[in-house]
């Protein structure tokens, strides 16, 4: 049975630098690299220190206890980038930028793309700088563009952004706080479609903010929130998913190393 839970257990008093740099969020490939490497440099040092009567507490002085050891690799894993120094500015400003731009290149390219349907969609008509098309027609056009912008757009945008913050940052919070930013960012853009004043078998497509003006008469809030609600609700469920599935990946990593040689084991 697959436990849900998205938060690793203690760590007990006996541990491995391996289990410990896993607990940090280090990939499983590159925690094994590193502490197989401080191993064989430990070996070293027993070597050169074996007439040593005290050469295992010189080589935990140098090296350091493995926790305190893991905390400090983290860290410098986290420098190499400049979005693993700077995870909340990431989160709160450029991830949620780098989607609003996306969604709107997205709509408008799929707008576009739709114009071209004539037989599905039709070209519509031009009245003062707006084009009206059947009712009918337009709800779907506009339909098909919220399944693209809205729903397609910001699950694969979620998925990809909040684990590649996860592996630069190695901070769920901050993979969270982006999935909530871009969740927020999502449910405020709508696409509606406006009815023409003059004649209502017509109505025309536009994009508005949930938190602006309604602009269709007839648009009461109790349509409206359903859609954005939804539209929140997709993206915080794709974040989840994510951290699901890093924890998942730190499971059986650990699970992988209780098999394993251990490097050592020491009380952190």
């Amino acid at each position: 049975m697959l436990s849900l839970k998205l938060w690793p257990k203690a760590a007990s008093a006996e541990t491995t630098l391996h289990a410990e740099l896993v607990r940090h969020g280090l990939p499983a490939e590159y925690a094994r690299r590193t502490a197989d490497e401080l191993a064989d440099h430990r070996a070293d040092l027993l070597a050169d220190l074996k007439g040593d009567g005290d050469a295992e507490a010189t080589v935990r002085q140098r090296l350091g206890e493995t926790r305190r050891l893991a905390r400090q690799i983290a860290i410098a894993y986290r420098q190499r980038s400049w979005f693993g120094r700077w995870p909340l500015v990431t989160s709160l400003f450029l991830a949620p930028l780098a989607f609003a731009t996306l969604w709107l290149a997205v709509s408008f390219a799929t707008a576009a793309g739709l114009m071209t349907s004539e037989g599905l969609f039709g070209n519509g008509h031009a009245v003062d700088g707006q084009t009206w098309r059947d009712a009918t027609i337009a709800q779907r056009y506009c339909t098909a563009v919220a399944l693209m912008s809205s729903f397609l757009l910001p699950t694969v945008f979620a998925w990809k952004a909040c684990g590649w913050l996860l592996r630069r940052s190695l901070s769920r919070v901050a993979a969270g706080i982006a999935c909530g930013a871009i969740a927020v960012l999502n449910g405020c853009f709508l696409h509606q479609t406006l009815p023409c004043p003059d004649d209502p078998t017509l109505a025309c497509n536009s994009i508005a903010l949930f938190v602006g003006r309604i602009s269709a008469a007839d648009q009461i809030p109790w349509m409206v929130l359903p859609v954005a609600g939804t539209q929140v609700a997709i993206v915080l469920a794709t974040g989840l998913a994510v951290l699901w599935h890093d924890q998942r990946r730190r499971q059986q990593a650990l699970l992988a190393d209780d098999g394993a040689a251990p490097e050592w084991a020491i009380a952190a």
